[in-house]
């Protein structure tokens, strides 16, 4: 089931200022809206079932995600 990105979008604003070697400046301010849009992908790099006896040893092969 997918969730609602309503809660993974905000909007940050970026403040720029610059000065002049006389003192004079001027700012200017950005707003990027930022929106989490991208499904995460999991991937087992090792089998996804494992079969076990008691005592048997086990070293796991990890996954990756993006």
């Amino acid at each position: 089931m997918l969730a609602s990105c309503s809660d993974y979008t905000y909007d940050v604003t970026l403040t720029s200022t610059a000065t002049d070697a006389c003192g004079n400046t001027a700012t200017c301010a950005q707003v990027v809206s930022v929106q989490d849009l991208i499904i995460p992908v999991i991937t087992l790099t090792g089998p996804d079932t494992v079969d076990l006896c008691v005592g048997d040893s086990y070293s796991d092969s990890g996954c990756h995600s993006r």
